[in-house]
């Protein structure tokens, strides 16, 4: 069943409000703040990841039906006036075209962004944490882009220079909604300047401000040894053994345990010049176009992780 049969009295309970981007730009905590708004409902976990995923919709982009129903139990039911989807997956090519089908084009959304070289290099050792990459960053970073959009692997996403071409995917959004319907934040005033960034927002979404109390965004943490980690988080026979003999509870706690004592908070590791400069280089076009189009200047990097 397509999304142009469905007519649930549920419908109303879909989102109408979006933090969609960027990854390590800040969302987990703008998800914090907003979640404590009375006016604004929050999905049960912050990241549903429903919209780009190609498996909840058809050829055709319909969402299907199952697939729906299931979404809709990650919003409680209330008369809340925005309800919040926080999943930064903007650089998603469907993604905009999804929401406005399925979401209708009232929606509003925002866009935390950041110097690209530097979320290029925090989306990484991101996923490095996560057991995924190697270490050899340069060569890792640029291995991944070949000028094509990004797909729906059903993996983590790596796409570290696709996901900071910002204005290419906000195009879309403005395409579907509205230059209006976009309000954009800026990571290092978001970082240096919380309370009036979100003043900001507040307007933007036509509600009271509420006071918040201030938090540090997520910190980096690195593995002490890469290769357990990439055991925890990758698919592998010896997990499939110990799922089908060790209850969920139990594998849980160990996965817990084995992340504590593995993972430790500490800056990302000193990036080589060459690398920057390269970085730099591959986003100098965007750098223009953001500042040109939206009035934001990001070449001023803290490497804040």
């Amino acid at each position: 069943m397509s999304s142009a049969e469905i007519a649930l009295p549920e419908k109303d309970r879909l989102p109408n409000l979006f933090v969609i981007g960027a990854p390590k730009c800040g969302t987990t905590t703008m998800f914090s703040y907003l979640s404590n708004h009375p006016d604004i409902s929050p999905s049960i976990v912050k990241e549903p990841a429903f919209f780009d995923k190609d498996r909840n919709f058809s050829e055709q982009n319909d969402v299907l039906y199952d697939a729906l129903l299931g979404y809709l139990e990650m919003f409680p039911e209330n008369n809340c006036r925005y309800r919040l989807d926080a999943t930064p997956c903007f650089a998603f090519p469907k993604v905009a075209n999804r929401i406005g089908r399925l979401c209708g084009n009232e929606s509003k959304f925002i866009f935390l962004i950041r110097d690209p070289v530097d979320r290029a290099l925090s989306h990484y050792w991101h996923a490095y944490k996560l057991g995924l990459q190697m270490g050899d960053v340069e060569n890792e970073i640029f291995d991944e882009y070949n000028g094509a959009d990004i797909c729906d692997t059903g993996k983590f996403p790596k796409n570290f220079l696709l996901n900071g071409l910002y204005s290419m995917h906000m195009e879309r959004f403005k395409k579907y909604f509205g230059k209006d319907a976009m309000h954009l934040i800026n990571f290092d005033d978001f970082v240096n300047s919380p309370e009036e960034e979100m003043v900001k927002l507040f307007k933007f979404l036509g509600l009271k401000e509420i006071e918040i109390s201030s938090s540090k965004i997520n910190a980096s943490q690195m593995p002490l040894f890469p290769g357990l980690q990439r055991f925890l988080e990758q698919q592998n026979f010896a997990k499939k053994v110990a799922k089908s003999i060790m209850p969920h509870n139990f594998r849980q706690l160990l996965r817990y345990y084995f992340n504590k004592v593995n993972l430790k908070s500490t800056p990302v590791p000193d990036t080589d010049d060459s690398l920057i400069a390269r970085l730099e280089e591959f986003y100098q076009a965007e750098y223009t176009i953001l500042y040109d189009e939206y009035g934001i200047d990001l070449k001023s990097r803290s490497m804040t992780s």
